[in-house]
């Protein structure tokens, strides 16, 4: 497994429109959509690291490259069924995972919110444990639980069709306890440490999970990205670099 990430505060929302003819027809439409330039640069960040890393794991560049999505619009890469990744961004952070098991990533920047959010969508223990938290740790510990059930409903690949109240977890002294009557599977979780303010958490079935994030530059990944495109595509882009900084 891989896990990747890139702090955007240094992109020029410029390369939203130069990069944009090189990425798939449903993500042009997606950056279009978009009314702040901060989600379009999170949105194009996120399809760089998918192309980035199915070069590098799977061999797949240029138009070899075709996405889709389930029924619940889980993104997957068509031909590959051994082919899993998944994308999360917040704040300043894009991350991603990839690997040959399910996978889901969530990445959430600690922010002041109503609490009482919580008997919405955690579960009856979860909501137990949060109020038992000290008042300054109990917005990290909601995102704490947050990225986990995001994590998790995201690896499933089903989205909100799975009820965030009908599983629970726990954090406790380091260890992650997880709690669903009806998951025939052995899930894996992990937290970590991206950069202060932010938690995220990464699950999957396979059990050996990287001790380390590949934190990249924009400049890393713009690079990385440039070589995963076609000869000709690659040559009209080059121009472009001049005066990139990371």
């Amino acid at each position: 497994m891989r896990i990747a990430a890139v702090n955007i505060t240094r992109v020029d929302p410029v390369w939203c429109d130069r990069l944009s003819p090189f990425l798939s027809h449903e993500r042009q439409e997606r950056i279009q959509r978009y009314r702040f330039q901060e989600d379009r640069i999170r949105s194009l960040c996120s399809e760089m690291f998918i192309r980035v890393y199915a070069a590098k794991l799977w061999g797949l560049t240029g138009k070899q490259l075709r996405m889709a999505t389930n029924s619940f619009q889980k993104p997957y890469i068509v031909g590959m069924p051994h082919a899993h990744f998944n994308v999360s961004h917040s704040g300043e952070w894009v991350v991603s995972a990839f690997g040959s098991f399910p996978v889901g990533i969530d990445v959430e920047q600690i922010r002041p919110i109503d609490l009482e959010l919580a008997h919405r969508f955690f579960s009856t223990k979860e909501v137990a444990q949060l109020q038992l938290q000290p008042e300054e740790e109990k917005l990290s510990y909601f995102f704490q639980l947050w990225t986990l059930k995001e994590s998790y409903v995201k690896a499933k690949g089903m989205g909100l069709s799975i009820p965030l109240q009908s599983f629970s977890f726990e954090c406790k002294m380091g260890s992650i306890l997880f709690r669903c009557e009806d998951e025939q599977e052995n899930w894996c979780f992990r937290q970590y440490a991206l950069a202060s303010g932010y938690e995220m958490t990464i699950c999957s079935l396979h059990p050996n999970m990287p001790g380390e994030i590949e934190v990249l530059s924009w400049r890393e990944l713009l690079e990385q990205f440039v070589l995963t495109l076609d000869p000709r595509d690659r040559q009209q882009l080059l121009p472009s670099f001049g005066g990139e900084s990371n």
